[in-house]
This record gives C-alpha cells, sequence and structure tokens, in this order.
C-alpha cells in the first residue's frame, strides 16, 4: 500500500526502530550491524526535515534547524548522517566521524565444554556477538556510538517537550 501522507512520527519511529536494531543486535554480520548504525545516524539526522515540512508543526522551521545545528549530539548526527550518505562531508560540524570498533565473541556455555556437557540447569545455550563502534571529534574525543545515538535521541525527546510535540 501507497500512502500520499506521512508525518513526522513515522521518521521518529523509524529512528527508534534503527536504535534498537543498533542498541540490541547480536547475530546479524558486521556490515549488517554498519548498516544499521550508518541509517540511524541519517534518519536521526533527517528528523528535522521531517518536522519542517509536516504541516501539522507549528514550530518555525528556523527553530528547528536552530536546534538541530546547535545541540551537540545532534551535529555529531549531522556530520555522520551526512558522511555516511554522501560519502564526503562538505559542512562539517566537529568533522565527527567512525574510528574503530571492537567485537566480542559471546561463546555458548556448550562450546566452552568442548566435549563434556554445559552444566546442569544451565540456560545459556546460546552464544552471540556483540559489537562497538567509537566516533571521534574534532577535539580528538573518543565516544561510544551507541551512546551518541541514545543521547541524540534524548536531545529530540527534549525538543518535543519543550515545544509540546506529542510522539
Amino acid at each position: 500500500m501507497v500512502r500520499f501522507y506521512m508525518t513526522y512520527k513515522e521518521q521518529y519511529n523509524r529512528v527508534m526502530r534503527y536504535y534498537n536494531r543498533i542498541k540490541t543486535r547480536t547475530n546479524d554480520t558486521q556490515k549488517e550491524y554498519e548498516d544499521d548504525l550508518y541509517a540511524f545516524f541519517q534518519n536521526c539526522w533527517h528528523l528535522k526535515d521531517w518536522l519542517k515540512n509536516d504541516p501539522n508543526i507549528t514550530v518555525p522551521d528556523q527553530t528547528i534547524e536552530d536546534y538541530a545545528n546547535n545541540t551537540f549530539h545532534l551535529k555529531i548526527c549531522a556530520d555522520l548522517g551526512n558522511r555516511t550518505k554522501h560519502l564526503k562531508l562538505t559542512r562539517k560540524r566537529f568533522d565527527a566521524d567512525f574510528n574503530g570498533n571492537s567485537v566480542k565473541a559471546h561463546l555458548p556455555i556448550g562450546v566452552a565444554y568442548a566435549s563434556n556437557p554445559p552444566p546442569a540447569g544451565s540456560e545459556d545455550l546460546t552464544g552471540w556477538i556483540e559489537y562497538e563502534y567509537y566516533i571521534n571529534v574534532d577535539n580528538n574525543s573518543k565516544l561510544k556510538a551507541l551512546d551518541v545515538a541514545e543521547k541524540a535521541i534524548g536531545e529530540w525527546d527534549a525538543f518535543f517537550v519543550t515545544h509540546n510535540i506529542n510522539v
């Protein structure tokens, strides 16, 4: 079904779906995780455009732009979202970029016990992979990507409260 009228709420919900995917991701490949990470930052940054273009939002466009362009974690989203969408970052806020990651493999108990069965009553019979990405900003601060994502959502939520916008 093609929908002809969409609202900022749909974009906000999309941001939250990507956030939940990067927060709870355990079994996908590293490249799939990166795809979701990039999509989160792109969609989080462009939520401002959905707010500006939604006819039900009465907050002036410039107020939305000013907030997004002057809020710490949203400015990082701008750099990451635009860099991952366009390859080259032409308008730098922090010159934020991904800088390294770590991968942790959590093995199922059965693997740890090789030829012996796991201990009786053990619930953990599955393993998972955990990815952690880092972001550098221009002052060489190293931030966890998931922390930046969480704080960016918090910044949008604060904007919604200030301007009485329901999500």
